[in-house]
């Protein structure tokens, strides 16, 4: 794969509390230099990301209830309502963790269809009046679980991708469990792989074992791994 095709399949993460302004302002150019796929943010930082990615061919993702689903309903709603107006143009939506944890995934699938009313797909058809939706689990956790009501509710819902966690907890994704994840999931939701992933090697195996996409905090480096390996190829090295 060339470095600009993975870029395409790299999403920055700049979800850290401990981020200054300027250094997600700094994240948000560095993405779009490498031309990255694009930059995940909260709600509150959307409008800024999507002036200085205007003119740029990275796309803003609005994660709503990052980290957790900790959020109320009604309050994840709004948030999305608000990013969308703020120029979101791609919706990470996380389902409350603690009641999937605790066994209730019919709870879990209600929750899930109130929020695809406010991203703008349809319950009935699938259809979608906005842009490119992924739903956020920490996979690793649950694995334990029957979610096939989740997973069927997923099928033909207009979801495009499932996110494998939220990034924040020490969990660190594999080709084993993007495997079976791609087995029980609809053919129709892509997997996007997010959960330790801070090196080339580690994004790439991700990527040619079910992933299309990987999302991390370590994207902008990952992509410049890709270039030097490239050019050290280039040179015979």
């Amino acid at each position: 794969m060339t470095p600009a095709a993975l870029h395409k399949q790299l999403e920055l993460a700049l979800l850290d509390p401990a981020l200054s302004i300027d250094d997600i302002e700094a994240g948000i150019e560095l993405a779009a230099g490498r031309h990255l796929a694009a930059v995940v943010v909260h709600p509150a930082q959307v409008a800024r990301a999507a002036a200085l990615l205007e003119a740029s061919d990275t796309a803003v993702v609005a994660a709503i209830g990052h980290p957790a689903g900790q959020d109320g309903l009604r309050t994840r709603c709004c948030a999305i309502d608000e990013a969308l107006e703020a120029g979101a143009s791609q919706l990470a939506l996380v389902l409350g963790h603690a009641g999937l944890a605790g066994g209730r995934v019919r709870q879990a699938v209600d929750e899930l269809d109130a929020l695809l009313v406010h991203a703008g797909i349809s319950e009935l058809s699938g259809s979608r009046t906005r842009g490119m939706v992924t739903v956020v689990l920490e996979t690793m956790l649950l694995e334990h679980l029957d979610l096939t009501p989740l997973w069927t509710r997923l099928a033909g819902s207009g979801v495009d991708f499932l996110q494998t966690g939220s990034g924040v907890l020490p969990t660190v994704v594999d080709a084993t469990h993007l495997q079976r994840l791609r087995a029980a999931l609809p053919d129709q939701v892509a997997i996007k792989a997010c959960g330790g992933i801070a090196r080339l090697d580690h994004a790439s195996g991700l990527l040619a074992s079910g992933a299309v996409r990987a999302c991390s905090a370590a994207a902008v480096s990952i992509a410049g791994e890709a270039r030097a390996e490239q050019l050290r190829r280039s040179r015979g090295g």
